[in-house]
């Protein structure tokens, strides 16, 4: 219960963004579905560590323009040769901007796995059906209402996927701010689990959905989520929900 109650207290911080409570609730209840998907995927993680590196500027042939090169020992992971067209840039600053590539990776992993911001599919029964590598579709060549419709689904598609990256958001957050209380209701074992480092993305989704009966089974107190998801819920669609009421 109080894990749920922590994540809406978050939540809440958007607030502002909704100019009808009905609105916010209903974000918040796109937020609550992307937490508690069913699949689920580690992130890796990255620790600091000690390296030895050398840079020079060098003009490199196939661009015919001057490009720094650093020479990476790191300790763990060998030699690299890394490079830069950005002549201004430390060569720290390239070795950490090299770093963040891999996590910039794995949070699109977690976003498209753990939380399904981007299963969105772009097809409409109006659009001509064509081979997968054969091309565009030439919008330009069709009716204006052709073109309206592909507008309004590219617009639904980034309605989608915003509140898909709000949500990954507060699964990082959660990490990082209730580690304890996320280990505790997490209720299964890995391998690699360190109860003394921070839990990945999709522990913190498992936590959430272990609490997910409590929170909306609890009668001590009165929630406006849990109101809302029991007003609105399809019985046919989410049986187990019922037990809830």
């Amino acid at each position: 219960m109080r894990f749920w109650l922590e994540w809406f207290n978050c939540v809440k911080e958007l607030r502002s963004a909704c100019s009808h409570y009905t609105t916010f609730i209903w974000m918040s209840l796109a937020f609550a579905g992307f937490s508690i998907r069913t699949d689920l995927a580690g992130v890796t993680g990255f620790v600091n560590v000690t390296i030895r590196y050398y840079s020079a500027d060098l003009l490199w042939h196939p661009i015919a323009d001057p490009v720094r090169f650093v020479l990476v020992d790191h300790p763990k992971r060998g030699k690299m040769i890394l490079m830069s067209t950005d002549l201004t840039l430390d060569p720290a600053d390239i070795i950490s901007a090299y770093g963040y590539r891999f996590r910039i990776e794995a949070a699109f992993r977690q976003a498209m796995y753990t939380i399904g911001g981007y299963n969105c599919h772009f097809w409409m029964r109006i659009m001509v059906p064509i081979k997968r590598i054969s091309g565009n579709q030439y919008l330009h060549r069709t009716a204006d209402n052709c073109r309206r419709l592909v507008r309004r689904k590219t617009d639904a598609c980034h309605r989608y996927v915003q509140p898909g990256c709000i949500a990954q958001g507060l699964l990082q957050y959660m990490s990082l701010s209730f580690r304890v209380l996320i280990w505790k209701n997490f209720g299964s074992w890995m391998r690699t689990m360190k109860l003394d480092q921070v839990p990945s993305g999709a522990v913190v989704v498992q936590a959430m959905r272990n609490c997910l009966p409590e929170f909306l089974t609890d009668n001590t107190r009165k929630h406006e989520l849990k109101k809302f998801i029991m007003d609105n819920v399809d019985p046919d669609r989410c049986p187990a929900l019922l037990m809830a009421a």
